[in-house]
C-alpha cells in the first residue's frame, strides 16, 4: 500500500478551464493530458454554477465530501442528476451538465475511460469491511483520520492498493473508497504497449 500525502496532489486545470482539481491519482497512455486518460482519482470545490467540462467516453463517479448537496443541470435536454452528500452518483462524462451546488462544496472525481476500465466508488463507514476484485483501490480519508491497524490515514490523505486486496475494517471517521478494475480490452493494450 502506497501512502499519498495531500501536498503531493496535482493541480490540474479542468479541461474547460473554468475550475482546477487536485488530481490523487490517475493513469494516462501518453497521448496527453485529457486524451490519453486511462483512469482518474481527484478533488474539487466550487461555490457557484459551473459548466462541467466535455469528457467524452469517460464514465465519472462524483460525491460531495463536504456542503449540503449538488445538482447536475442538464445543457443537453437530458435529465438533472441530484448528488445528495455522502451519495457517489455515476454519470457519463460526455454529458453537457452545469454543477449547481447548494453553497460551497468539495466533491471527489472518479474517472475512467469506457471500455478499458471499470470505476467504482462507495462511503466505507467505521466497522465496515470490503471484498474488492479490481487492479487498484484507493480509499480518502475525507472527513477525518482513519485508522487501518497500526496504519494511520490522517484526513485528506489517500492509501493505494493495487492487486484487489480485502479492505479491512476501519475505524475514526468513514473512506471514500474506489476502486479501478482493467477490462479485457486494456489489458491487451498494455501487453501490446
Amino acid at each position: 500500500m502506497i501512502l499519498i500525502d495531500p501536498a503531493t496532489y496535482r493541480r490540474q486545470p479542468w479541461k474547460n478551464g473554468l475550475g482546477v482539481s487536485e488530481e490523487i491519482a490517475a493513469e494516462r497512455d501518453g497521448e496527453g493530458e485529457w486524451a490519453g486518460l486511462v483512469w482518474s482519482f481527484s478533488r474539487t470545490s466550487f461555490d457557484r454554477p459551473l459548466a462541467f467540462s466535455d469528457l467524452a467516453g469517460i464514465d465519472r463517479i462524483i460525491t460531495v465530501v463536504e456542503g449540503s448537496g449538488l445538482s447536475l443541470r442538464a445543457r443537453d435536454g437530458g435529465a438533472d442528476i441530484v448528488v445528495p452528500p455522502l451519495t457517489p452518483t455515476a454519470f457519463d462524462g460526455g454529458r453537457a451538465l452545469e454543477g449547481v451546488p447548494d453553497g460551497p462544496v468539495r466533491v471527489v472525481n472518479v474517472m475512467g475511460r469506457r471500455g478499458r476500465v471499470r470505476i467504482q466508488a462507495a462511503v466505507v463507514r467505521p466497522g465496515e469491511a470490503r471484498s474488492i476484485d479490481a487492479a487498484i483501490v484507493l480509499a480518502h480519508a475525507a472527513w477525518g483520520e482513519a485508522v487501518l491497524g497500526k496504519a494511520v490515514l490522517p484526513a485528506g490523505w489517500t492509501v493505494r492498493g493495487d492487486g484487489g486486496a480485502p479492505v479491512p475494517p476501519w475505524s475514526g471517521s468513514a473512506i471514500l473508497l474506489a476502486t479501478v478494475a482493467r477490462s479485457a480490452q486494456d489489458y491487451t493494450l498494455r501487453q501490446q504497449g
